[in-house]
């Protein structure tokens, strides 16, 4: 299945980000509570925009974005998404910690993280 070019133009991405509206945490306090968009609301939102396309299609899509994704990444490439940010892999060196059932003090290693860089227009949503 050939999945190419149907996630243009960028306008329509952006739309998934804002997918997910606050809702009522009570109606007396007027109090909002967010919730967290995940695979499947990100997979609903490309089958809404485009009709003709399965459920199952617009998941294989979704996969297939983080899929990629992570696989560059695990390469130690620089992911970069217009309009949107910067993932990349940093290097986090070793660090001094205490043990909190002896005090002792210990060195905890390094490891390898992943961060995120939102663009210059999410910063300003």
């Amino acid at each position: 299945m050939n999945f190419a070019g149907l996630l243009t133009p960028v306008g329509r991405i952006h739309s998934i980000i804002a997918l997910r509206q606050a809702q009522p945490n009570s109606e007396a306090s007027g109090r909002f509570q967010s919730r967290n968009v995940n695979k499947d609301d990100l997979s609903k939102a490309i089958h809404d925009i485009h009709g003709g396309m399965s459920h199952a299609d617009a998941q294989k899509i979704v996969d297939l974005i983080l899929d990629t994704i992570k696989q560059r990444l695990a390469k130690g490439e620089k992911v970069v998404i217009s309009g949107f940010g910067c993932f990349r892999v940093a290097t986090r060196k070793d660090r001094r910690g205490v043990n909190p059932r002896t005090g002792s003090a210990i060195v905890i290693p390094g490891r390898k993280a992943v961060t995120f860089r939102p663009s210059k227009y999410l910063k300003s949503l």
